[in-house]
């Protein structure tokens, strides 16, 4: 294929497989073009529309190894990036600042009907913020203070790195002590913590948790949570990881694990990456495989199912991710990170949403997974903070 590649052509079928509308010539044009300059051959799967994520990490993958490979020649030959890696790039780029925005929807496709469209627009997402409250009931505002030494508490030192994290050294006197820190994000925020014991924690918006500023002379490493986190526990055979949240406590040794403890969800999720964990709500106890959630239900019960991992996680890699999620559900989400409140007139929708966008999108963005339906928003000035509301 010789002809010089056109970059808005190919942003545009970047677009279409995006929305799954390719045409059969379309799909031929740009197979063609992409396999032209790779060493590997573009495989779409026959469903590709309904498997954006395969396509999606499919092309990252080959497009990040090129990179990788024009990167290093440029370090050896002085060599620029050949154009059609620019061109590619933009393309997987406008894929991934849309992401795999999709929806399962059948009848006729109507048009987002917005009366504040640039208000929605503006509406920037969340970000790192946190409130860091210490054992003598001081707090700290964590936005408002420049990296490095926080505070010095009884058996470790308190620090604030790059990227939003929060990270407590052991100190040599570190001895027992019942001290206790809470970190609490707000509507719109979150932040990752590394506790003494080098377990890591990602923690969602508007959630907090309690822990003690040092485990030593414990028999086990208990914190309390509320909202959303996720685990990565430090491996300590003799001293048991137990977060307890509210009507249940999950027990571990070294593990990955996300728990979801949000009131208005409907119960406590706690979801199993990898290792194993014991998941204890009232007289009952279920221990987990990875892959495996475990849900309270408001009658006292726990029901073990497959988790959906990418939806389940997406937050704590950047994403907003629904499958099959109605707009409550969605929306329930959309007002933790946008720190928005949300209202529903009139009846709503029982339409159901597959799809996902990057966290660093506007609110407007995110609104377009909604495109295809007959839904108006508009977004009005509250007393405290905005409210979305909603017409189904």
């Amino acid at each position: 294929m010789n002809e010089q590649p056109n970059s808005e052509y190919l942003q545009l079928l970047a677009h279409k497989i995006k929305e799954g509308t390719l045409t059969q010539d379309e799909l031929s044009y740009f197979k063609k073009w992409y396999n032209s300059q790779q060493d590997t051959q573009a495989v779409f799967p026959e469903d590709y529309a309904s498997s954006p994520i395969v396509v999606r990490e499919r092309m990252l993958t080959e497009i990040q190894a090129r990179i990788q490979q024009s990167k290093a020649k440029e370090k050896s030959a002085f060599n620029r990036i050949p154009l059609w890696i620019k061109i590619l790039s933009a393309a997987i780029l406008f894929l991934i600042s849309f992401l795999f925005v999709y929806k399962f929807r059948q009848g006729d496709k109507g048009a987002i009907q917005n009366q504040s469209t640039q208000q929605i627009i503006n509406v920037a997402p969340g970000g790192n913020a946190a409130v860091l409250t210490l054992a003598n009931g001081n707090t700290i505002n964590l936005n408002e203070l420049a990296n490095g030494n926080v505070a010095t508490q009884t058996g470790a030192s308190i620090s604030k790195m790059d990227g939003g994290q929060l990270i407590y050294t052991p100190t040599q006197n570190a001895g027992i002590n019942g001290e206790m820190n809470m970190i609490q994000t707000p509507s719109g925020g979150q932040y990752r913590l590394r506790l003494p014991d080098n377990t890591e924690v990602w923690l969602n918006a508007a959630s907090s948790l309690k822990y003690p500023v040092s485990f030593n002379g414990r028999g086990e490493r208990r914190v309390e949570v509320s909202g959303e986190a996720y685990f990565q526990v430090a491996k300590d055979k003799a001293h048991p990881f137990v977060v307890k949240t509210s009507g249940q406590e999950v027990t571990v040794l070294g593990t990955h694990f996300n728990v979801n403890s949000y009131p208005d969800e409907g119960g406590t999720k706690t979801t199993l990456e990898e290792g194993s964990v014991r998941v204890h709500h009232g007289a009952q106890t279920v221990v987990l495989r990875p892959g495996q959630e475990a849900r309270n239900t408001t009658d006292g019960k726990t029901i073990t199912t497959q988790a959906d991992l990418e939806t389940v996680l997406g937050w704590k890699n950047g994403l907003l991710v629904f499958n099959d999620a109605d707009i409550e559900s969605v929306m329930r989400q959309v007002s933790r990170w946008y720190n928005i409140d949300i209202e529903f007139k009139g009846e709503i929708t029982k339409e159901v949403f597959s799809g996902g966008i990057s966290r660093d999108s506007d609110l407007g963005t995110v609104l377009k997974i909604f495109e295809s339906s007959h839904i108006r928003f508009n977004l009005v000035q509250g007393r405290d903070r905005k409210k979305l509301i909603i017409n189904p």
